[in-house]
Parts: structure tokens; C-alpha cells; sequence
């Protein structure tokens, strides 16, 4: 382990093949596993693990000589399923937002993407702060049989 940061400037600087598949060996299973963990999903923890090592390739004239690698790849690991889980889970969220009505709709942007408390959500759309919690709540909660159309 203690030559990691010289496998890592040797593929940097001569872009040597055998120092990186070395390294990709060393830690493979260290990133699989905390990508496994994170994304709780096989197939998408393999893209995760794919990616943590097209990012080292990427940033390997740039690491520092004391950095701790395998700490650094596990970091990745967790920022990349961070970015893969997300790209999975937005478009969901985005068709959903899409099925509430506007009053709902806004009570949620408000609430959950501008970080307001339910006083300031109350207050924008012209009722009490427990109308506007019980609004918040019911849109989070609405059956997907009910939230179909899109309610007013």
C-alpha cells in the first residue's frame, strides 16, 4: 500500500497500463463493496465501481502524494452512487411533482426545494401554518391511484 501514490504519478506521467491495472486490483473489491452498499443494487454498484476508476484515471496527475488511496476511492465510491442513485430517483420524482395539483405542487417546492417552514409556505399560498403542514403531508402521502390526475 505504501507505493500507492507511486502507481498512481507513474500512470499520470507515463499513463503506465500495469501501474493502473495494479491499482484497479489493490482496491476493486473496496470500491464494489461501498458502491454495493450505497446503491444497494449489483448491476448499478458495477457502473459505480466502473466510474470511481475512470475518475482516479481522470484525476491522477492531481492527487496530492500523501493522499490515503483507499480512503480517496471510497469517497468516490460514495459520491458516485450518490450521482447514480440520483440520476435514477429524479426523473421519478419529477413524474410525480408532475401528477399533484398546483397548490400541492407548490407546497412541496416550497416546503422541500426552497427550504421554507410551513408558516412561510402558509403564508405564500394564503392560508395557516397547519393548513399548509396538512398540505405538505397530504401530497407527500397521496395514493398513487389517487394522484393520477392531477388535482386542484
Amino acid at each position: 500500500m505504501n507505493d500507492d501514490m507511486e502507481l498512481v504519478r507513474d500512470y499520470a506521467v507515463s499513463q503506465s497500463g500495469a501501474a493502473f491495472e495494479t491499482l484497479v486490483a489493490r482496491y476493486v473489491n473496496i470500491v464494489y463493496s461501498a458502491a454495493v452498499r450505497q446503491a444497494q443494487d449489483p448491476h448499478l454498484a458495477e457502473e459505480i465501481n466502473q466510474v470511481v476508476f475512470i475518475i482516479l484515471a481522470r484525476k491522477a496527475g492531481r492527487l496530492g502524494p500523501r493522499t490515503v488511496l483507499p480512503s480517496w476511492l471510497y469517497r468516490t465510491a460514495r459520491y458516485a452512487a450518490a450521482d447514480e442513485t440520483w440520476g435514477q430517483i429524479a426523473p421519478l420524482l419529477d413524474e410525480a411533482m408532475e401528477k399533484l395539483g398546483e397548490k400541492d405542487h407548490a407546497a412541496l417546492v416550497l416546503h422541500f426545494f426552497e427550504n421554507r417552514n410551513y408558516r412561510e409556505v402558509g403564508a405564500t399560498l394564503g392560508t395557516s401554518e397547519d393548513a399548509a403542514k396538512m398540505r405538505v403531508n397530504r401530497a407527500l402521502f397521496l395514493k398513487d391511484t389517487e394522484s393520477t390526475q392531477p388535482r386542484r
